[in-house]
């Protein structure tokens, strides 16, 4: 498949198609749509109808769904996607992702992340320097829509450590994760710290610094997984420090704002137990220093609540320690 005008046009109707309420049209477009990815570069084309920005946003969106479900169908498959047209999705991908809008970016970071778990690192090896390239770039400008999705990506892909058999191979990868992302994440977690504390009052500013953060806590359980990195021992000042802001102060403009605001805050802190209960799992000896004080501000923040009783069983699940 071609990318022309009559590729477009093509695609364009027949994923508006897969959008009717009316049976038969819907059928016989997601027909046409199966048959045209047993062809060559079919994925290829479908990305580059998604990041057109004369397509209507929901064609765009569900090519993106569509190109989702191809790669993981096809990827590592009996009838895979050929190299030279892998190689250009790839090349593509981040670019892409990080300027689309947030619905289609969900879907790109997850078809990014399927790309991720076979050929990551070995057989992409450009990909995470242009994370970290990237990442830098957006914290600077403190675009926490691209910081964001570059966080989730990193997430999903590194989420392998927590399951993976520990082998030669796996610690190498993790290794080599550590030496490219460790000390970036590092800074932007203390920088997006700082825009907390600068934007305390302000609950629109926190939504998306929380997420932020919140990412940098689930790379942070991943990259620790397997055993404590020399990195994250040097610095386990900074991020203990951070943790245990992030249990013991009060965010009212979100806490005070009902149940989503709540949820934010919770979601964060949860993260940062998960954090905390891995170091003691795991990491006893070099932990010991802190463990009072973290047994002290969950059980105060657990306390302090006021909530009905349903409430506060729920936060107590989200913030178990």
């Amino acid at each position: 498949m071609e990318w022309n005008p009559q590729t477009l046009q093509f695609l364009s109707e027949c994923f508006l198609h897969t959008l009717s309420p009316a049976p038969e049209p819907r059928r016989r477009a997601e027909s046409s749509l199966a048959d045209a990815a047993d062809g060559p570069n079919y994925g290829l084309v479908v990305l580059r109808l998604v990041a057109e920005p004369s397509v209507d946003e929901q064609i765009r969106q569900a090519a993106a769904v569509n190109f989702k479900n191809h790669l993981r169908a096809r990827w590592p498959s009996d009838a895979p996607i050929l190299p030279p047209e892998k190689e250009q999705i790839k090349s593509l991908m981040v670019p892409l992702m990080l300027s689309a809008t947030p619905k289609i970016q969900s879907q790109l970071g997850e078809a990014l992340a399927v790309i991720g778990k076979h050929d990551f690192p070995k057989a992409w090896p450009a990909l995470l320097p242009e994370l970290v390239s990237n990442l830098k770039n957006a914290s600077q400008a403190s675009d926490y829509a691209s910081v964001n999705g570059i966080l989730g990506t990193a997430d999903s892909i590194f989420n392998k450590f927590r399951f993976e058999y520990k082998t030669n191979d796996l610690l190498l990868d993790l290794k080599y994760c550590l030496d490219n992302f460790a000390a970036p994440l590092l800074e932007v977690f203390l920088k997006t710290a700082s825009l907390i504390d600068a934007s305390v009052n302000s609950g629109a500013n926190l939504c998306p610094l929380f997420e932020s953060q919140r990412l940098c806590c689930s790379i942070f359980y991943s990259l620790n997984f397997q055993e404590l990195p020399e990195f994250f021992e040097d610095h386990m000042k900074e991020w203990m420090s951070e943790f245990r802001k992030y249990l013991t102060t009060t965010y009212s403009a979100l806490e005070g704002s009902g149940g989503d605001g709540i949820a934010i805050v919770d979601e964060l802190r949860a993260a940062v137990c998960e954090n905390i209960n891995l170091y003691m799992e795991k990491n006893e000896e070099e932990f010991q220093g802190y463990l009072n004080d973290f047994a002290l501000a969950v059980w105060t923040l657990l306390g302090n609540v006021s909530q009905s009783l349903a409430e506060i069983s729920s936060r107590s699940r989200r913030l178990s320690f």
